[in-house]
């Protein structure tokens, strides 16, 4: 937020000459409305898309965030090597598009999207092996695409990002490649209902909570030997030297870290992997529960890459990070968290 001390976190990571690295940011506002961004070295230029705000409290019945058990719903790949069934499989596998041409995904009555009531779903996005640099956006199945971009990619690359996006009347939605007729894989972390009027008489879907941005940005876990981030207490013990290997999980306590209170239903974080040793991804979710066959974090080996990522919270509030190959470090800071609504 404007006027704000700047925090000790990172929102997007990028090596020197690199191409377009976007990344979904969930940022404050003060009374001005405005936001700083801070650029730690170099020069770079800057894009910004705007996706959504929360409005204040009381101003909106509905509108209201349900975290979902990360899930699957769309893979192009031929041969099915996600396990996908039903519509998640048909509406996908084997249909890469054509640059400008949109591929059209059901969201809604998938991985617990109701089929109605829904204004909104949080997804991550994955471009697979571009031949070409370019980028994906997603949108509103049946809309004008927006200008604005979801994830972007250079060729052979695997990437991932996450976005909002809204839905259709039929909760679709539409994701279209600039270049480079990348694979295509859709994972669904949560929903938000279809907003009304305060004073409608609207009925808060199963598991509904109300996002509120982090006044302060604060970092949580570095896996880092040194503590470089000069983390204390929990935090730091939670996490250094504790980097994951392959097939590795790091579960963390995330309530009552970073102002998190106690009985958040999920968090937003941002994930960094950095000093990758392989190519891999890491998929984050609910401490004690499956590891989902989802990714949050895609990388080539030597990388250092970050993602927003919105994850539900176990009843003791903590978070697990599977790592699937090689090791990495992982840096974890909060954007903030979900609360039932009051």
């Amino acid at each position: 937020p404007a006027g704000e001390a700047r925090p000790t976190v990172s929102n997007v990571n990028f090596p020197a000459g690199a191409a377009a690295v976007p990344n979904l940011v969930m940022v404050g506002l003060p009374a001005s409305g405005q936001v700083t961004i801070f650029n730690y070295s170099g020069t770079t230029q800057v894009v910004v898309d705007v996706e959504g705000y929360e409005a204040p409290a009381g101003s909106l019945a509905g509108g209201l965030y349900v975290p979902v058990t990360p899930t699957r719903i769309c893979d192009t790949r031929a041969g099915n090597p996600s396990g996908l069934t039903g519509t998640a499989l048909t509406q996908c596998e084997g249909k890469v598009p054509a640059p400008g041409s949109p591929l059209q995904v059901q969201v809604g009555s998938l991985a617990s999207v109701p089929s109605t009531g829904v204004e909104a779903a949080v997804l991550e996005i994955t471009a697979i092996d571009p031949s070409a640099g370019g980028y994906l956006t997603a949108y509103a199945a049946g809309g004008t695409p927006p200008v604005a971009s979801s994830v972007n990619y250079v060729p052979g690359q695997v990437v991932a990002g996450s976005a909002i996006v809204p839905l259709d009347t039929a909760g679709a939605v539409d994701i279209v490649a600039s270049a480079g007729s990348p694979g295509i894989a859709v994972d669904v972390e949560g929903y938000f209902s279809t907003s009304q009027p305060a004073g409608s008489s609207v009925t808060s879907p199963t598991g509904a909570s109300v996002i509120a941005p982090a006044a302060s940005p604060t970092r949580i876990c570095d896996t880092r030997a040194g503590n470089p981030s000069g983390l204390s207490g929990t935090a730091l013990s939670q996490c250094e030297g504790k980097a994951p290997g392959a097939g590795d999980t790091l579960t963390i306590q995330v309530t009552g870290l970073g102002s998190v209170p106690a009985g958040a239903t999920a968090v937003v974080v941002n994930i960094t992997a950095a000093d990758t040793s392989a190519s891999g991804y890491l998929s984050a979710y609910a401490a004690g529960g499956t590891v989902p066959e989802t990714s949050d974090l895609n990388w080539e080996a030597g990388q250092s890459v970050a993602n927003l990522v919105m994850v539900p919270l176990s009843s003791s509030g903590q978070m697990s990070i599977y790592n699937y190959t090689g090791s990495t470090q992982v840096v974890v800071d909060v954007m903030g968290w979900a609360v039932p609504p009051a």
